[in-house]
Protein backbone atom coordinates (compact mmCIF):
# COMPACT_ATOMS: atom_id res chain seq x y z
CA UNK A 1 0.00 0.00 0.00
CA UNK A 2 1.32 2.93 -1.01
CA UNK A 3 0.48 5.03 2.20
CA UNK A 4 1.37 3.10 5.01
CA UNK A 5 3.61 3.75 7.67
CA UNK A 6 6.55 3.54 5.07
CA UNK A 7 8.01 0.55 3.56
CA UNK A 8 9.56 -0.04 6.58
CA UNK A 9 6.73 -0.36 8.57
CA UNK A 10 5.68 -4.12 8.05
CA UNK A 11 9.41 -5.68 8.36
CA UNK A 12 9.93 -3.76 11.76
CA UNK A 13 7.09 -2.26 13.97
CA UNK A 14 6.16 -4.75 15.88
CA UNK A 15 7.62 -4.60 19.23
CA UNK A 16 6.01 -4.01 22.48
CA UNK A 17 6.47 -2.04 25.46
CA UNK A 18 7.34 -4.13 28.34
CA UNK A 19 6.56 -1.54 30.95
CA UNK A 20 3.28 -0.89 29.34
CA UNK A 21 0.46 -3.27 31.24
CA UNK A 22 -2.70 -1.89 29.63
CA UNK A 23 -4.89 -3.91 28.00
CA UNK A 24 -5.10 -3.33 24.14
CA UNK A 25 -9.19 -3.55 23.52
CA UNK A 26 -10.41 -5.49 21.41
CA UNK A 27 -9.70 -4.95 17.31
CA UNK A 28 -13.13 -5.83 16.33
CA UNK A 29 -14.73 -2.70 17.73
CA UNK A 30 -12.58 -0.03 16.74
CA UNK A 31 -14.11 0.70 13.90
CA UNK A 32 -17.48 1.54 15.76
CA UNK A 33 -17.49 5.27 16.38
CA UNK A 34 -16.80 5.89 20.51
CA UNK A 35 -18.46 9.06 21.06
CA UNK A 36 -17.02 11.14 24.68
CA UNK A 37 -19.48 9.44 28.14
CA UNK A 38 -20.24 13.46 28.31
CA UNK A 39 -23.03 14.95 26.47
CA UNK A 40 -21.61 18.35 25.06
CA UNK A 41 -24.77 19.45 23.42
CA UNK A 42 -25.12 22.60 25.21
CA UNK A 43 -22.34 25.72 25.51
CA UNK A 44 -20.34 23.90 28.52
CA UNK A 45 -16.85 22.67 28.04
CA UNK A 46 -16.19 19.24 29.03
CA UNK A 47 -14.47 18.92 32.77
CA UNK A 48 -11.06 17.47 32.52
CA UNK A 49 -8.93 15.81 35.14
CA UNK A 50 -5.91 17.47 35.39
CA UNK A 51 -2.09 15.67 34.36
CA UNK A 52 -3.65 12.33 33.31
CA UNK A 53 -1.35 10.98 30.79
CA UNK A 54 -2.43 8.46 27.99
CA UNK A 55 -1.84 4.94 28.67
CA UNK A 56 -1.84 4.44 32.75
CA UNK A 57 -5.21 4.37 33.36
CA UNK A 58 -7.68 1.98 31.92
CA UNK A 59 -10.73 4.82 32.95
CA UNK A 60 -10.17 7.35 30.53
CA UNK A 61 -12.56 10.05 29.53
CA UNK A 62 -11.40 9.73 25.34
CA UNK A 63 -12.16 13.64 24.98
CA UNK A 64 -9.52 14.44 27.83
CA UNK A 65 -6.66 12.16 27.17
CA UNK A 66 -6.13 9.97 23.81
CA UNK A 67 -7.67 6.29 24.15
CA UNK A 68 -4.59 5.07 22.13
CA UNK A 69 -2.01 6.72 23.77
CA UNK A 70 1.03 5.71 22.12
CA UNK A 71 2.23 8.04 19.50
CA UNK A 72 4.48 8.21 17.09
CA UNK A 73 5.53 11.13 14.77
CA UNK A 74 7.21 10.55 11.38
CA UNK A 75 9.90 12.73 9.93
CA UNK A 76 11.28 11.54 6.62
CA UNK A 77 14.54 12.38 4.47
CA UNK A 78 14.14 11.98 1.16
CA UNK A 79 16.78 13.27 -1.34
CA UNK A 80 14.64 14.35 -4.08
CA UNK A 81 11.88 16.20 -2.57
CA UNK A 82 11.35 18.29 0.72
CA UNK A 83 13.54 21.86 1.60
CA UNK A 84 16.87 21.15 1.81
CA UNK A 85 17.72 21.76 4.85
CA UNK A 86 14.36 20.17 6.48
CA UNK A 87 12.76 16.71 7.61
CA UNK A 88 9.44 16.33 5.75
CA UNK A 89 6.14 14.58 7.52
CA UNK A 90 4.99 11.65 6.84
CA UNK A 91 2.48 11.70 9.77
CA UNK A 92 1.32 11.53 13.35
CA UNK A 93 0.27 8.08 14.78
CA UNK A 94 -2.14 7.28 17.23
CA UNK A 95 -1.48 3.35 18.18
CA UNK A 96 -2.58 1.16 21.28
CA UNK A 97 -0.74 1.35 24.53
CA UNK A 98 1.14 -1.73 23.66
CA UNK A 99 2.52 -0.63 20.09
CA UNK A 100 -0.03 -2.28 18.29
CA UNK A 101 -1.39 -0.76 15.39
CA UNK A 102 -5.05 0.83 14.70
CA UNK A 103 -7.25 -0.63 11.63
CA UNK A 104 -6.14 0.32 8.10
CA UNK A 105 -8.96 2.20 7.67
CA UNK A 106 -8.86 4.57 11.11
CA UNK A 107 -11.12 4.45 14.13
CA UNK A 108 -14.45 6.24 12.85
CA UNK A 109 -15.50 5.94 9.40
CA UNK A 110 -17.96 8.00 9.74
CA UNK A 111 -15.43 11.19 9.75
CA UNK A 112 -13.25 10.10 6.67
CA UNK A 113 -13.04 12.62 4.37
CA UNK A 114 -12.63 12.61 0.41
CA UNK A 115 -10.11 15.22 0.26
CA UNK A 116 -8.26 16.19 2.55
CA UNK A 117 -6.30 18.98 0.69
CA UNK A 118 -10.00 20.09 0.05
CA UNK A 119 -10.66 20.90 3.22
CA UNK A 120 -7.67 22.09 4.63
CA UNK A 121 -7.67 24.80 1.67
CA UNK A 122 -11.56 25.99 2.69
CA UNK A 123 -11.00 26.22 6.05
CA UNK A 124 -6.97 27.36 6.37
CA UNK A 125 -5.47 28.52 3.19
CA UNK A 126 -1.84 29.11 4.89
CA UNK A 127 -2.25 25.48 6.59
CA UNK A 128 -2.25 24.21 3.16
CA UNK A 129 0.42 26.02 2.08
CA UNK A 130 2.34 25.00 4.93
CA UNK A 131 1.82 21.40 4.62
CA UNK A 132 2.77 21.99 0.81
CA UNK A 133 6.14 22.69 1.82
CA UNK A 134 6.51 20.59 4.45
CA UNK A 135 4.50 17.55 4.04
CA UNK A 136 5.11 16.24 0.11
CA UNK A 137 3.96 13.17 -1.09
CA UNK A 138 6.89 11.64 -2.47
CA UNK A 139 5.14 10.80 -5.76
CA UNK A 140 3.28 14.31 -5.63
CA UNK A 141 -0.25 13.60 -4.92
CA UNK A 142 -0.45 15.63 -1.70
CA UNK A 143 -4.21 14.93 -0.90
CA UNK A 144 -4.27 11.29 -1.28
CA UNK A 145 -1.52 11.39 0.96
CA UNK A 146 -2.76 13.99 3.28
CA UNK A 147 -6.36 11.83 2.67
CA UNK A 148 -5.11 9.14 4.29
CA UNK A 149 -2.84 10.35 6.85
CA UNK A 150 -6.04 11.73 8.38
CA UNK A 151 -8.61 8.65 7.74
CA UNK A 152 -6.37 6.25 9.28
CA UNK A 153 -4.44 8.24 11.67
CA UNK A 154 -6.13 11.35 12.69
CA UNK A 155 -9.58 9.99 13.05
CA UNK A 156 -7.89 7.87 16.43
CA UNK A 157 -7.02 10.92 18.00
CA UNK A 158 -10.12 10.74 20.43
CA UNK A 159 -9.64 14.65 21.88
CA UNK A 160 -10.82 15.88 18.70
CA UNK A 161 -13.93 14.11 18.14
CA UNK A 162 -16.46 16.35 17.37
CA UNK A 163 -18.91 14.68 20.08
CA UNK A 164 -16.04 16.29 22.49
CA UNK A 165 -17.20 19.84 21.81
CA UNK A 166 -20.31 21.48 22.09
CA UNK A 167 -22.02 21.56 18.96
CA UNK A 168 -22.14 25.48 19.10
CA UNK A 169 -18.76 25.21 18.85
CA UNK A 170 -17.55 22.97 16.27
CA UNK A 171 -17.32 23.75 12.78
CA UNK A 172 -17.27 20.59 10.12
CA UNK A 173 -13.65 20.13 9.31
CA UNK A 174 -11.63 21.75 12.53
CA UNK A 175 -11.02 18.69 13.72
CA UNK A 176 -9.04 17.66 10.03
CA UNK A 177 -7.27 21.01 10.30
CA UNK A 178 -6.32 20.52 14.53
CA UNK A 179 -4.85 17.19 13.47
CA UNK A 180 -2.66 18.29 11.42
CA UNK A 181 -1.86 21.92 12.58
CA UNK A 182 -0.65 19.67 15.96
CA UNK A 183 1.04 17.60 14.16
CA UNK A 184 2.87 20.12 12.57
CA UNK A 185 3.41 21.63 15.64
CA UNK A 186 5.39 19.05 17.05
CA UNK A 187 7.81 18.79 13.70
CA UNK A 188 8.40 22.66 14.60
CA UNK A 189 9.28 21.45 18.32
CA UNK A 190 11.33 18.54 17.43
CA UNK A 191 13.54 20.29 14.63
CA UNK A 192 15.77 16.78 13.43
CA UNK A 193 17.59 18.83 10.89
CA UNK A 194 18.79 21.44 13.86
CA UNK A 195 19.60 18.56 16.17
CA UNK A 196 21.81 16.50 13.87
CA UNK A 197 23.58 19.56 12.78
CA UNK A 198 24.19 20.98 16.38
CA UNK A 199 26.21 17.13 16.90
CA UNK A 200 28.24 17.53 13.29
CA UNK A 201 25.84 15.39 11.62
CA UNK A 202 24.96 16.75 8.34
CA UNK A 203 23.98 15.56 4.42
CA UNK A 204 27.03 14.80 2.91
CA UNK A 205 27.25 14.70 -1.60
CA UNK A 206 26.12 11.34 -2.92
CA UNK A 207 29.33 9.41 -4.41
CA UNK A 208 30.35 9.28 -8.12
CA UNK A 209 31.61 7.04 -9.54
CA UNK A 210 34.22 5.05 -7.31
CA UNK A 211 34.12 7.51 -4.60
CA UNK A 212 32.71 6.89 -1.35
CA UNK A 213 30.88 9.05 0.79
CA UNK A 214 30.83 10.16 4.54
CA UNK A 215 28.66 8.05 6.52
CA UNK A 216 27.71 8.01 10.11
CA UNK A 217 26.37 5.42 12.85
CA UNK A 218 23.42 4.81 14.07
CA UNK A 219 24.46 5.72 17.50
CA UNK A 220 25.72 8.97 16.29
CA UNK A 221 22.60 9.68 15.00
CA UNK A 222 20.82 8.34 18.07
CA UNK A 223 22.86 10.34 20.58
CA UNK A 224 22.80 13.77 18.89
CA UNK A 225 18.71 13.56 19.10
CA UNK A 226 18.72 12.18 23.01
CA UNK A 227 21.44 15.42 23.28
CA UNK A 228 19.01 17.33 22.25
CA UNK A 229 15.66 16.75 23.56
CA UNK A 230 16.46 13.94 26.20
CA UNK A 231 14.94 10.51 24.63
CA UNK A 232 16.40 8.23 22.44
CA UNK A 233 14.42 8.03 18.60
CA UNK A 234 13.84 4.99 16.33
CA UNK A 235 16.42 5.69 13.09
CA UNK A 236 15.30 4.19 10.08
CA UNK A 237 16.67 3.35 6.74
CA UNK A 238 16.14 2.11 3.55
CA UNK A 239 19.04 0.58 1.77
CA UNK A 240 21.56 1.60 4.52
CA UNK A 241 20.07 5.00 3.36
CA UNK A 242 18.79 7.51 6.25
CA UNK A 243 14.72 6.94 5.70
CA UNK A 244 12.77 8.22 8.65
CA UNK A 245 13.00 9.25 11.98
CA UNK A 246 10.38 8.26 14.66
CA UNK A 247 9.95 9.78 18.29
CA UNK A 248 6.86 8.46 20.41
CA UNK A 249 4.79 10.14 22.79
CA UNK A 250 2.36 9.68 25.64
CA UNK A 251 -0.06 12.77 26.09
CA UNK A 252 -0.89 14.65 29.31
CA UNK A 253 -4.56 15.60 28.86
CA UNK A 254 -5.84 16.64 25.58
CA UNK A 255 -2.31 17.62 23.51
CA UNK A 256 0.88 18.03 26.05
CA UNK A 257 3.32 16.00 24.23
CA UNK A 258 5.62 13.74 26.47
CA UNK A 259 8.54 11.83 24.51
CA UNK A 260 9.24 8.33 25.87
CA UNK A 261 11.32 5.71 24.78
CA UNK A 262 10.79 3.68 21.28
CA UNK A 263 8.79 0.75 21.51
CA UNK A 264 10.58 -0.40 17.87
CA UNK A 265 14.44 -1.27 16.97
CA UNK A 266 15.90 0.63 14.43
CA UNK A 267 16.54 -0.59 10.70
CA UNK A 268 20.39 0.66 10.14
CA UNK A 269 23.10 -1.15 9.46
CA UNK A 270 26.54 0.13 10.78
CA UNK A 271 27.15 2.48 8.45
CA UNK A 272 24.54 4.60 7.38
CA UNK A 273 24.16 7.48 4.40
CA UNK A 274 22.77 10.65 4.91
CA UNK A 275 22.81 12.35 1.41
CA UNK A 276 21.89 15.74 0.44
CA UNK A 277 18.77 16.49 -1.19
CA UNK A 278 19.15 17.04 -5.06
CA UNK A 279 16.02 18.87 -5.07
Amino acid sequence: MIFAKSLLSAAFFVASVASLSIPSGNLNTLNKRETCPANYDDDKSPSCPKNVMSCTSEDVDPCCTPKYGLLVLSQEWISNYGPKEEFTLHGLWPDMCNGTYLPELGCDQTRSVSSAATVVKNLDPELFNTMSRIWPSYNGDNDSFWTHEWNKHGTCYTPLDPSCKPKSQFKNGTDVTDFFKTTIGLRQKYDLYSALKKEGIVPVPAPQGNNTAKTYSVDQIRNAIHNEFGQFPNVNCLNNTLSEIWLYFHVIGKDQFVLIPPTANDTCGSAINYFEKTV
